[in-house]
């Protein structure tokens, strides 16, 4: 089920389970997905987080980070950063 995880997801580079704690570790590229996209994913196969404060307040987090890095990952660069530094 963790394959079919990382191949069905675009931008997810890895999924690791830890049985012992029962953690899901998910590894992708916010650039290519975002959070509540591989969530979304997860809920389709019956995976879901543990309903918490704590979760609901990562998840915001979370959220703030991906867009953040979406928004970094697709931003043209300045006229003046595009020049290589020199030596």
């Amino acid at each position: 089920m963790l394959e079919a995880i990382q191949q069905q997801l675009p931008g997810v580079e890895g999924v690791k389970l830890n049985v012992a704690t029962r953690k899901l570790t998910i590894t992708y590229d916010s650039g290519a997905i975002a959070f509540p996209a591989i969530l979304a994913a997860l809920a389709q196969m019956n995976i879901r987080p543990v309903d918490s404060w704590w979760f609901r307040r990562k998840l915001a987090w979370y959220e703030y980070t991906d867009r953040n890095a979406a928004e970094l990952a697709h931003e043209r660069p300045k006229a003046c950063c595009n020049k290589l530094p020199r030596a």
